[in-house]
């Protein structure tokens, strides 16, 4: 059992792209399962960042390097700094154990409010919104306030309350923390839609997902995936019945036109998984042969490009925060 989750998480690390962002108690995360030999794996180039925590009270393992010795050295950001990871540390405890891949998947994920875990520990591999732990661990990233040095060596420390658990339910909190995060997001993109393409292509499937969830439909945002699928689930549970959407996001360069192979693509889907319809939304523009392709089933499938997604986003932002 043990192994096989070790396997899989090594496997997730392996496949990063971009970036790793790790945090968790100090020495082992709340699995009690040492995976630093996991984390060494990671490819050095990326970005690679790490905070450690003390483990909450009472709460654990008695494997706990803190646990066993409060004043032992930080064996674990002496392991992970070598290979590459930027380590900082605090002698708060953490509520919250993640995984992070390329920012966009979870490898793993535990959350604890009291001693009660809310969330069981396993490998996710993207059936989370990844966004709000995301946002919390950026946050307690920023939050760096100095240094201190510890048996010979420099460790940096977060402020004590920061990640302390004062939070009474940490899942809400995470929860309105990510709609801050895109109340302000969206009213950035409406002021500027221009930054619309220095977003990542999985970010603006993210705002998509979050923009037609404000507009009352059930969002599901699926795995990456490059077999021409769809990268929205969305789901309109109406008096009329339940209708799903499959949406597909293209975020290109405005020189980059969306082909009518892409939207013929679509319609082959709509129809293959018995949907309602589809919708095509790009950063870009479309072909005069989409267009004229998606003309007689404009019913079935639909288009937005740039100039549709700037006044969609206009519409949706926050009234109070333009």
């Amino acid at each position: 059992m043990i192994e096989s989750f070790v396997s899989r998480l090594t496997t997730m690390i392996v496949g990063a792209s971009e970036s790793i962002d790790v945090l968790g108690p100090n020495g082992f995360l709340r699995l009690g399962i040492p995976i630093e030999d996991a984390m060494l794996t990671a490819d050095s180039r990326l970005r690679l960042q790490t905070i450690l925590t003390k483990p909450l009270a009472g709460g654990g393992n008695a494997e706990y390097a803190w646990e066993r010795n409060p004043s032992a050295p930080l064996f674990t950001a002496t392991m992970l700094a070598p290979a590459g990871w930027k380590v900082r540390t605090s002698k708060a405890e953490s509520p919250i154990s993640a995984v992070i891949v390329d920012e966009r998947e979870l490898a793993l994920v535990q959350m604890i409010i009291g001693k009660q875990s809310v969330i069981p520990n396993f490998v996710i591999e993207g059936r989370v919104n990844v966004l709000p732990y995301q946002i919390h661990f950026n946050r307690l990233w920023s939050s760096l306030n100095r240094s201190e040095t510890r048996d010979g060596e420099s460790t940096e420390t977060l402020w004590d309350d920061v990640l302390g658990p004062a939070i009474p339910q940490i899942e809400t909190h995470l929860v309105q923390v990510s709609n801050s995060y895109w109340d302000e997001l969206i009213v950035y993109l409406a002021r500027n839609p221009e930054k619309l393409h220095g977003i990542s292509p999985r970010r603006f499937e993210e705002l998509i997902a979050e923009i037609l969830s404000r507009e009352g439909l059930q969002t599901h945002l699926t795995p990456e995936r490059k077999d021409g699928g769809c990268d929205v689930l969305a789901v309109a549970d109406t008096a009329a019945g339940k209708h799903l959407y499959l949406v597909e996001c293209k975020r290109y360069r405005t020189e980059n036109p969306v082909g009518v192979e892409l939207v013929r693509a679509l319609y082959g889907t709509v129809q293959q998984r018995n949907a309602t319809a589809g919708l095509l939304v790009t950063t870009s523009s479309f072909t005069r042969g989409a267009l004229d392709f998606q003309k007689p089933i404009e019913y079935r499938i639909a288009l937005k490009g740039y100039k549709e997604l700037a006044v969609w986003l206009n519409r949706i932002a926050p009234k109070e925060l333009r």
